[in-house]
């Protein structure tokens, strides 16, 4: 007997983009399989930002400080369980291939709003969530590599935290050789931090979807 076809539940939703101060009235077509990706992506995002490490990064955030010659870290004293508490929650979100990574809900979201300028937006944010040189300020490398981008973010996760990947491992032992691991933890959590807030408004555009849509919560 064939399996009855996914239902899908169109949502009408109104969005203002403070950016263009213009309203967007665009129709929504979710999937139940959809719907489930979206509220997964909400409810670990909002696990994870109720954790203490999450909690202290906000009651202090970190700053750069630059001069001509030199950068300066300040940053406040991690503690290892909150950060690792942190990583274990953080991995569906960070890891492009789980599936209701920032990258999946970031596409899946992407393909729904096109061609809106809520699209522009999203496609905005995953500049932002990597790092883009063209999205910051300023950029930090070490021997010409960046370690304050998304690609090195993984690179470690993978070495240090997740894989325990020898081939990355060896690829960075060198450089922590050299940089002082203060530093390197620095820039991490800074990235890590930056990617906290673009991961804070795609779960609002989430929610918006799901309560607008009348999405079971």
């Amino acid at each position: 007997m064939p399996s009855a076809p996914r239902r899908v539940m169109p949502r009408t939703i109104a969005l203002r983009l403070a950016v263009a101060d213009q309203q967007i009235t665009h129709q929504v077509n979710l999937s139940d399989d959809e719907v489930a990706v979206l509220v997964r992506f909400r409810d670990d995002f909002r696990r994870l930002t109720s954790g203490r490490f999450v909690q202290r990064l906000v009651a202090e955030p970190q700053r750069l400080v630059a001069s001509l010659d030199t950068l300066q870290f300040e940053t406040t004293a991690i503690d290892d369980d909150d950060f690792a508490a942190f990583l274990h929650r953080y991995r569906p979100l960070v890891l492009q291939k789980e599936p209701w990574s920032f990258r999946r809900v970031r596409t899946l979201l992407g393909a729904k709003f096109a061609p809106t300028p809520v699209a522009t937006m999203l496609r905005e944010w995953d500049r932002e969530f990597d790092g883009d040189a063209s999205c910051a300020p300023m950029t930090i490398a070490v021997d010409g590599r960046r370690i304050d981008s998304h690609e090195f973010l993984t690179t470690w996760l993978n070495a240090y935290e997740y894989h325990r990947d020898e081939e990355k491992r060896g690829e960075l032992d060198g450089l922590r050789a050299r940089v002082p691991a203060e530093a390197i933890q620095a820039a991490i959590v800074f990235r890590i931090s930056q990617q906290l807030q673009v991961l804070g408004r795609l779960a609002d555009l989430s929610t918006v979807l799901l309560e607008d849509g009348g999405a079971a919560r």
